[in-house]
């Protein structure tokens, strides 16, 4: 560990992965290094639940190396305080703005109700613009498809996959009631279920995107229709079973990212009418459609506008 300084972070490099460089004089602070080239100053430390959690300062050219230490110095004395500069930052929309990349047969919509939810600032952009963008960041080149997404902060980080998005959208920017916090007893078995229903979806429309079948009027495609909904029905009796017993929503008393995934394909499938055995599921449902701040995007969220982006 060194002190850093101008020279050794721009001569500073990481060839397959990426690497850290620490300073010695400010505890906590330093250096991330990609393998692309791109240098972000950060703090690490830990939360007053002893979560360790890591926040992005500025990216190494947009700030100088001074400018990182002193914010990395005014954000330590914060913890010191107790309080958490990463829940302070997802507060401060000008600095937290995502660009939303978005496929027309892409589930964009789940992300675009997470962004909502957390009252985060977001741009959706068609995915005729993310090849340039990709190019621009000096992104690996990614296998463009009907159904991709991506997701990039401000700081030109990169997510592609729909659930690890979820996951850091909730936990980055400290929307506690949608994933129970570490500490949290529950957790274990909401992240099991979490991984289980993606898991199901994924596996039961195979390698073809599920839009491809569902925005098709071809009525060849209807006895593939009925036996995904079959089996999907079959997935949701179990699912009330197991986890719809005690409360209106999983977490019980609160709404969280598995009701919303759950929500999302009920609407997707519009198979809302067919859940007359899963009273408690369709009740969940119903709760989750009316929330304020998504009610919108549910709303406009029908099989036959499922191929345009709004």
């Amino acid at each position: 560990m060194t002190k850093l300084n101008f020279r050794n972070v721009w001569l500073a490099n990481s060839v397959n992965k990426e690497s850290f460089l620490w300073d010695e004089q400010v505890s906590g602070f330093g250096v991330r290094v990609k393998p692309s080239g791109v240098k972000s100053f950060f703090i690490q430390y830990r939360n007053k639940y002893k979560r360790s959690r890591r926040i992005t300062i500025g990216r190494f050219g947009n700030i100088t190396l001074e400018q990182a230490r002193k914010l990395a110095q005014e954000n330590l004395k914060l913890v010191s305080l107790g309080q958490d500069p990463a829940e302070l930052k997802s507060k401060n929309f000008l600095k937290n703005h995502y660009l939303l990349f978005a496929g027309c047969f892409s589930n964009y919509r789940l992300i675009e109700m997470i962004l909502l939810e957390g009252d985060i600032k977001f741009q959706i952009q068609t995915l005729d613009k993310i090849k340039n963008y990709v190019f621009l960041q000096n992104i690996p080149q990614l296998d463009i498809k009907e159904d991709s997404l991506l997701l990039s902060n401000n700081d030109g980080d990169t997510m592609s996959d729909v659930q690890a998005i979820l996951l850091y959208l909730s936990e980055f920017h400290g929307l506690s009631h949608l994933v129970p916090e570490i500490h949290e007893k529950n957790r274990a078995l909401f992240l099991d279920t979490l991984f289980e229903i993606n898991y199901f979806f994924r596996s039961i429309f195979n390698s073809s995107p599920p839009v491809h079948i569902y925005c098709s009027k071809n009525t060849e495609k209807k006895p593939i229709k009925i036996d995904i909904i079959n089996n999907v029905l079959i997935y949701l009796e179990k699912v009330e079973k197991e986890y719809y017993q005690s409360g209106p929503y999983f977490l019980i008393d609160r709404f969280s990212l598995v009701d919303l995934i759950l929500s999302y394909w009920i609407t997707f499938l519009g198979i809302d009418d067919l859940l007359k055995k899963m009273p408690n599921l369709k009740n969940c449902y119903f709760n989750v459609r009316k929330r304020s701040k998504i009610k919108h995007v549910f709303d406009r969220f029908t099989i036959n506008s499922c191929n345009h982006l709004h």
